[in-house]
């Protein structure tokens, strides 16, 4: 007995850490992609836990190849995916739905242990399990609350799919056939989970390379690099990036196309064709437009837009270096200089581009002003409303709506300005 309570006083603390990782979860959603943020936690825990390690003196046990399997598949769900799932679901998600979510862990292993490994399970274990499910749904449909939003909803499956990934950890625990001291199982959990962390944030830093090279092929575009234009653009951006709060990893240009357009692509680039520039008044409008897109990196919408087009032909060339012919033209003119993000994805975009132009002290309404001057009134040339992005009058008079007078000083200076203009002057 004395034993069964101090077990439950374990998992009680336990709970309490999955619980304060609702907090931490949401702080990580607000600053790093989910990968890139997860990788970070174990790169700080590996050490520390292998210095505990070595403090305690303990050797590291030998493991059959079976065991071995089993850990990358728990580091896989218990690590990275249920820090990954866990990250996104917050951020669409309240942290009182996501805690409450997490509250469903008993439900969900009695589940899957009973549905995938084929163990029995008592009506005691079953009792638990309904009850924790049915306070859950109490909690999300209580009575006389408004029914949740999508958005609410897609955080609350994205949480309790974390839910299901840390189930498949603790019962695949059991399965070792020489179980780990839970200090060297946190370890190997750590490192094993860096690792595969490290994946996905790599393929989407090539995904980003090869999106690089195929833009400038179709458009026979060149990064514009005037000395003195190139000082000004690396001045705007930076003043950009850091009021937005994202890393120097953010890779920016100008490129050479009179296209009037401007884009981001996967592993953190975002360019601006010198069209789109020709047609800006001040800098006010070409900073509104790069904070907007500035968004779209860190939601990571050029990712998701990628794999909702499914541009095959460009999968195809990423694996077999083909960077010609209509895998260029396909995936370039669809996927990048199309900008066909969902209208909420560039709904959340132009709310990213406002919020930091209100922490630079300038106003948000020149980059609508911008957009409009480049595309028309939209609404006139029969346009659906069920198009893939808001029309562009909607979006001026929403900029106009949420505009503020300018507060501080101009980004840049008039000389400054027009340096930036005549950047790729000698690219003409």
């Amino acid at each position: 007995m004395k034993t069964r309570l101090i077990g439950y006083l374990y998992l009680g603390a336990a709970m309490a850490g999955v619980g304060s990782t609702v907090v931490a979860s949401r702080l990580a959603a607000g600053g790093l992609p989910p990968f890139a943020a997860t990788a970070l936690r174990f790169l700080i825990a590996t050490p520390l836990l292998y210095a505990l390690m070595r403090a305690q003196r303990m050797r590291w046990p030998r493991i059959r190849a079976r065991d071995a399997a089993l850990l990358v598949v728990q580091a896989a769900a218990g690590g990275v995916g249920y820090t990954v799932l866990l990250i996104s679901g917050t951020k669409l998600s309240s942290p009182i739905d996501a805690g409450v979510m997490l509250g469903t862990l008993p439900a969900m292993s009695t589940l899957i242990a009973a549905l995938v490994l084929r163990e029995r399970q008592t009506p005691r274990d079953w009792g638990a399990a309904v009850l924790a499910t049915a306070g859950v749904l109490f909690v999300t449909f209580a009575p006389g609350q408004a029914m949740p939003s999508l958005r609410t909803l897609t955080g609350d499956a994205l949480v309790l799919a974390a839910v299901a990934c840390e189930a498949v950890f603790i019962l695949l625990n059991r399965r070792l056939s020489t179980p780990l001291p839970p200090l060297a199982l946190s370890t190997a959990m750590s490192g094993l989970g860096f690792m595969l962390a490290l994946v996905p944030a790599a393929f989407e830093r090539r995904l980003g390379d090869v999106a690089d090279a195929q833009v400038k092929k179709l458009f026979g575009a060149k990064v514009c690099d005037n000395a003195a234009g190139e000082k000004a653009f690396v001045k705007l951006v930076t003043a950009i990036r850091e009021s937005a709060g994202l890393d120097t990893s953010v890779q920016s240009g100008v490129l050479s196309s009179s296209i009037p357009n401007a884009f981001a692509l996967p592993g953190g680039k975002v360019y601006l064709f010198n069209g789109l520039l020709a047609k800006a008044e001040n800098a006010d409008e070409i900073a509104g437009v790069l904070a907007h897109e500035l968004g779209h990196l860190k939601h990571r919408d050029s990712m998701r837009g990628l794999i909702h087009d499914g541009a095959t032909s460009f999968l195809v060339g990423l694996l077999f270096g083909d960077i010609t012919g209509s895998s260029v033209l396909i995936f370039g003119s669809r996927t990048l200089v199309t900008s066909s993000h969902s209208r909420e994805a560039e709904h959340n975009a132009d709310s990213f581009a406002i919020d930091v132009m209100h922490r630079l002290g300038r106003p948000a309404k020149p980059a609508g002003e911008l957009l409009f001057r480049v595309t028309g009134k939209e609404r006139d040339k029969g346009l659906s409303i069920i198009s893939s992005h808001p029309l562009t009058e909607d979006r001026l008079a929403r900029m106009s709506r949420e505009d503020r007078p300018a507060s501080r000083p101009p980004l840049l200076t008039s000389e400054e300005w027009r340096s930036l203009k005549s950047i790729c002057d000698d690219k003409i």
